[in-house]
């Protein structure tokens, strides 16, 4: 039995960990890609990268609750409910994203002075930062939905989907982000610009495909047949993801006041500490792996 444990945290954890992996050069590629162009671009991401990090894992806090859920229903059988929390949490994750996006919109230009406001941080610096984060943000619905989608199949067993489709995403990103931050092939050279729409277009190829797995999964977690959500599963689905939401909070706090004392100390400073992100990044991606192994793993055996 211990035997067939080990198997099956195994086959859960590798392509969750290669997803990670995949996750994780590609961040720092793209990193790399815009450091390559100028120091100003990447120096803006100590403000972008952070914000959008943040806001994104916080208010996702809900995928606890959907891994909790939709995995414990996977594990009794209970086919209808795991149907009813994906089409719900979708909703509201839809529904989260579009209010990030318009209060987002509205401050980005007061998010940049907060977080980079030092006498030694220059405007460009800032208004870089400011033109990333308008064009990721109007994406949000998607990438909550997205999010929400890959935590549902990971939930149901299918850690393989989501390693695919993160492998897709992440190299069409680089893709075109090579493309527009440079100007090759005949495409105008937009710097900090062409980056943040090879971020968007992943995103929206994300969506798409997550959302073409769950409607032609045979198996529990499916989008078929489409109904309108309802509000049943919201209160267990909000109960659980609670104490995350408060987790993440007081992390992210603490992140972005760190990332705001960054970039008080000036370009510079903000520049060499986006380079070192991306390599430290490096270290994360093992233990998310088994994370979500033993998350979708212990809510099914419950």
């Amino acid at each position: 039995m211990r035997r067939d444990l080990v198997r099956e945290v195994a086959e859960l954890a590798w392509p969750a960990i290669l997803q990670g992996l995949l996750t994780t050069v590609i961040f720092f590629t793209d990193r790399l890609l815009l450091g390559t162009y100028s120091d100003e671009a990447l120096g803006s991401m100590q403000v972008s990268g952070p914000v959008l990090w943040s806001v994104f894992s916080v208010l996702a806090a809900f995928s606890a609750g959907t891994m909790a859920i939709i995995g414990r229903s996977v594990g009794a059988g209970d086919h209808s409910r795991v149907h009813e929390t994906l089409l719900t949490v979708l909703a509201l994750s839809a529904g989260v994203g579009t209010c990030v996006t318009l209060v987002a919109l509205a401050s980005t230009e007061e998010i940049a002075a907060v977080m980079a406001g030092g006498a030694g941080t220059s405007d460009a610096m800032r208004s870089l930062s400011v033109e990333y984060m308008d064009i990721v943000f109007c994406v949000a619905p998607l990438s909550f939905m997205a999010a929400s989608g890959v935590v549902a199949l990971q939930a149901g067993g299918d850690t393989r989907s989501p390693m695919w489709i993160s492998g897709v995403c992440g190299f069409s990103n680089l893709l075109v982000s090579w493309v527009l931050i440079f100007g090759h092939f005949g495409a105008p050279e937009l710097g900090i610009t062409g980056a943040a729409i090879g971020s968007v277009l992943a995103i929206v190829i994300q969506v798409v495909l997550v959302g073409g797995v769950l409607w032609r999964a045979k198996g529990p977690v499916t989008l078929r047949p489409l109904r309108r959500p309802t509000l049943a599963p919201l209160w267990p689905l909000l109960r659980v993801s609670w104490p995350t939401f408060g987790e993440k909070a007081i992390f992210h706090t603490g992140f972005l006041l760190f990332a705001g004392f960054v970039g008080y100390l000036g370009d510079v400073a903000m520049t060499a500490n986006q380079s070192l992100i991306a390599i430290e990044s490096l270290g994360f991606m093992i233990s998310f792996g088994f994370g979500i192994a033993s998350s979708s793993l212990v809510a099914q055996k419950l």
